[in-house]
């Protein structure tokens, strides 16, 4: 793994956990509104709720997928997200097909699956989303299923509209559901760029760093090489579970405590890194401490570079 891909995976972890929090609250908050609306009117809400309990806990199932550190990104949340694209599609039946306020819900899956998964996974829930709400507004039509409305009093006559108004209400969420694919599988490249104004684009920088005629590793607070560039992977042989004090023959503390020196002091120090059971390199390394304040974690930038043998 390279080492900003391994940056752009924690990155997308953070943000998959947010995901999952909101929509858990939201969930929470749209039963308490469905359950005073059924309190005040003679609207039907048991459904709503019941569908909106399992929304709220299949993203809590899947958050715990999510729970501790992770190599590459689950695909259980991506799984979940298209479990929740079909209970949405339930949750437009039960609230009024065509004319639900839940429709939006569908726009926010395509866009959390385009921006922290794939471009195909977002077109998959175009299409599962707009295949959903298709046959749920041509089943209540034509009486196939019973019709469900949140507005009191309203009669099913009210839900029908004329072959013109249904192609255009069509043609708009089928261009609406698209655009909201493209347009967030572009902001996929967009959301890893720097806030600074001026600086490069992460893309340009992972080219740069992986193309560096220097091994760079990423090295977490426990010492465990997380990744590395191409030069890295080639010079270096090392595993994720292999930490830096056994590369160089160190001991834990002795290793941490050279690694603060060096991020603090900005010189380099000559070391031996451990090629196999029985031979020695001779390298010189460079750390800077990767520090984030508002994250628990921090991470040491360790460049290893080759000293040529007299």
């Amino acid at each position: 793994m390279a080492l900003l891909s391994y940056l752009q995976n924690e990155h997308i972890l953070k943000r998959l956990k947010i995901v999952h929090g909101i929509i858990i609250l939201a969930a929470v908050l749209f039963f308490i509104i469905l359950h005073v609306l059924g309190l005040q009117t003679t609207v039907g809400v048991l459904w709503p709720q019941m569908t909106l309990v399992a929304m709220g806990g299949i993203m809590a199932v899947s958050y715990l997928s999510l729970v501790g550190k992770k190599e590459r990104i689950p695909l259980v949340p991506l799984i979940s997200f298209f479990l929740l694209n079909i209970l949405t599609t339930l949750l437009v039946w039960f609230t009024g097909a065509l004319g639900s306020p839940f429709i939006p819900l569908y726009l926010m899956i395509v866009m959390v699956s385009a921006q922290l998964y794939s471009y195909v996974a977002a077109l998959c829930q175009t299409v599962l989303a707009f295949a959903g709400l298709v046959i749920i507004f041509n089943a209540t039509t034509n009486a196939i299923l019973p019709l469900f409305t949140l507005f009191p009093g309203t009669v099913a006559s009210a839900h029908f509209q004329s072959d013109a108004v249904v192609i255009i209400f069509g043609i708009l969420y089928a261009l609406l559901f698209l655009f909201t694919a493209l347009s967030s599988s572009n902001a996929r490249v967009m959301l890893y760029r720097p806030h600074a104004r001026g600086e490069m684009d992460s893309t340009y920088q992972e080219r740069i760093v992986n193309n560096m005629p220097i091994a760079v590793l990423i090295v977490d607070e426990t010492l465990h090489m997380l990744g590395g560039n191409a030069y890295a992977k080639k010079h270096f042989t090392f595993k994720p579970s292999t930490t830096l004090a056994a590369a160089l023959n160190m001991s834990q503390e002795a290793c941490k405590h050279t690694l603060e020196e060096l991020s603090h002091n900005g010189k380099e120090k000559k070391c031996s890194w451990k090629k196999n059971h029985d031979s020695y390199e001779p390298v010189e390394i460079r750390v800077y401490k990767d520090t984030r304040p508002k994250e628990k974690d921090s991470a040491y930038i360790v460049f290893v570079e080759e000293v040529e043998q007299k």
